[in-house]
């Protein structure tokens, strides 16, 4: 497990995974524990938590491999104890969901029994950890998860040989707001639910976010960092281009806002990134088409788009022969020097000569 979150994760990883990847670090373990589940967070030492490799469980398992499986010692009454939480990510319904999580739980018990036997324990000190299940709901609408009683028909005379256990189960549209932006993990959980709001509510909702977020962690560091750009690509995954273009201002905006709180540029930038997918797009679009070239023009149209909308919100619209200088730019490196001199540019003709330096 890494020490702290990588704020190099890409679109897609983030697309994919979600919300686990933040809680595969224990200091996002803690919030989202103490947020989500409070009457159990006391007891837990984070501290000291770790997370399961994901082939802890019985291989025969691969198609549906647990998302993430921590090991947390519980301490009650002077007395402690490994306990493991089991997260799920589910995006859709799953009328089965708690037979699913039944056979983990079973493969988990089955993995200590036989360690335990290897380690030369007496069976009858043989103890199995409690294991938490925590199912976490993406998806849109309610969802009841049934029981394994409510699964199986039988008379009341016969339930009681039926296994039950109790589940926590979290969905998005059932979390309070202002809760949320109490923790930084709250704060990553908001954009995820809140991505798909129209465009006015969105931007009002990112600086939100954003001047929260610095409020928690003034100082920056790898949390803030890891959240910080989860959020911007969360919200600016699902948008069209021309949104994106919108929301790119204002991030920048907000930005500059927060670096003149800082004392500096200790704020991470998100320009590079959107620079760096338009890379990628390039690059794809020239595998398709079968032509190298998509991947420079790909790169280029982006930052080109960058710098007009950039410059266009300070300095008012490109005449004709400002645009015909920004296209006649053929090197994406000089686009981006171009752009990070927006803002001590009185205007289009002042910052263009430095196409011509």
């Amino acid at each position: 497990m890494p020490e702290s979150n990588s704020p190099d994760i890409t679109i897609r990883e983030f697309t994919d995974r979600g919300i686990l990847w933040l809680m595969e670090n224990p200091v996002n373990l803690r919030e989202f524990i103490t947020m989500l589940a409070g009457h159990i967070a006391p007891h837990l030492d984070f501290d000291h938590a770790h997370v399961l490799p994901r082939d802890f469980i019985n291989s025969k398992l691969d198609k549906h491999q647990v998302d993430i499986l921590y090991a947390v010692p519980y301490s009650r009454n002077n007395h402690s104890e490994m306990i493991f939480l089991l997260i799920e990510n589910q995006t859709r319904r799953e009328r089965f969901m708690n037979l699913r999580l039944l056979e983990y739980m079973v493969q988990i018990w089955n993995r200590q029994l036989t360690e335990q036997r290897a380690q030369g324990i007496r069976a009858k000190d043989i103890a199995l950890a409690v294991i938490v299940p925590v199912v976490f709901y993406t998806g849109k609408g309610k969802w009841h998860i049934p029981a394994i009683n409510e699964l199986v028909k039988a008379p009341n005379e016969l339930r009681g040989y039926l296994p039950n256990f109790d589940t926590i189960k979290i969905a998005l549209d059932d979390l309070d707001t202002d809760r949320l932006l109490q923790s930084s993990v709250g704060i990553a959980i908001y954009a995820l639910r809140e991505g798909a709001q129209p465009l006015s509510e969105l931007r009002t909702d990112l600086r939100r976010m954003i001047s929260r977020l610095h409020e928690l962690h003034p100082d920056g560091g790898p949390v803030f960092e890891a959240v910080y750009q989860m959020v911007i690509l969360l919200l600016t995954n699902r948008r069209s281009s021309a949104d994106e273009m919108i929301l790119y201002n204002d991030i920048v905006e907000i930005e500059s806002e927060l670096n003149s709180l800082t004392g500096g540029t200790r704020m991470p930038t998100i320009q590079q990134k959107w620079i760096q997918d338009g890379f990628r797009r390039g690059r794809e679009e020239g595998r398709e088409e079968g032509r190298e070239s998509g991947r420079e023009e790909g790169s280029l149209e982006t930052a080109r788009l960058i710098l007009i909308e950039l410059g266009a919100s300070k300095f008012g619209e490109p005449n004709k022969v400002h645009r015909a200088a920004i296209e006649s730019v053929q090197r994406v490196s000089v686009l981006q020097t171009l752009i990070k001199a927006v803002g001590g540019a009185a205007s289009w003709s002042d910052l263009l000569k430095l196409v011509k330096g």
